[in-house]
């Protein structure tokens, strides 16, 4: 990923903290698992590492955020801690490597789960998505007209963050565009 945009990603994801929120973003594990390993013990072990850093800090409202790959490993692992996250939110999801019976996983549980897809995505576009994700009927499948795989553009990033905010608040939310307020101070590792 281009170190630009994942810069330019996380400092929209700071506007989510001001808001009060709190994702679990798996941005990095997904990056990490492309270039460690296929195995899935691996990558749900970076899956586990990434939701264990916001549980341990006592997060309020804990939504999974998946990505691509990332999404995939929402999918796959996140149902057997259901009971310690509000939502989960994928983003440009491929669903290669998820079977049928991961999938039903999510039947067994009561998190909203929302699908936002790019119109042009170059792995799974909205009327396959809706195909796709009728196994788990609560599934919010959202098209984005106009939108590619990797959300370039302050048009389409712009319009997949309000989303988000919006989902996770419940409410349309539309964010500023510029911030005046303070700088948030810089998270380190205890």
């Amino acid at each position: 990923m281009c170190t630009r945009r994942l810069h330019s990603v996380c400092q929209r994801l700071q506007i989510l903290r001001f808001c009060g929120l709190t994702p679990a973003v798996l941005l990095r594990s997904a990056v990490q698992a492309r270039e460690c390993s296929t195995e899935d013990l691996l990558r749900k072990k970076i899956l586990t590492r990434s939701y264990k850093y916001a549980v341990e800090r006592q997060l309020p409202n804990i939504w999974l955020i998946g990505w691509s790959f990332g999404t995939e490993l929402v999918l796959k692992y996140a149902p057997e801690h259901a009971s310690e996250f509000v939502g989960a939110i994928l983003l440009s999801p491929p669903l290669h490597r998820v079977h049928p019976a991961e999938l039903d996983e999510w039947n067994k549980i009561s998190n909203p789960l929302y699908a936002f897809i790019p119109e042009f995505d170059d792995y799974l576009r909205p009327t396959e998505a809706r195909e796709r994700f009728k196994p788990i009927a609560r599934t919010q499948v959202v098209p984005f007209e106009n939108c590619k795989h990797l959300w370039v553009g302050e048009k389409s990033v712009n319009s997949v963050i309000n989303a988000l905010v919006s989902a996770v608040t419940g409410q349309q939310t539309t964010l500023p565009t510029e911030y005046n307020g303070p700088v948030a101070e810089e998270i380190t590792e205890p």
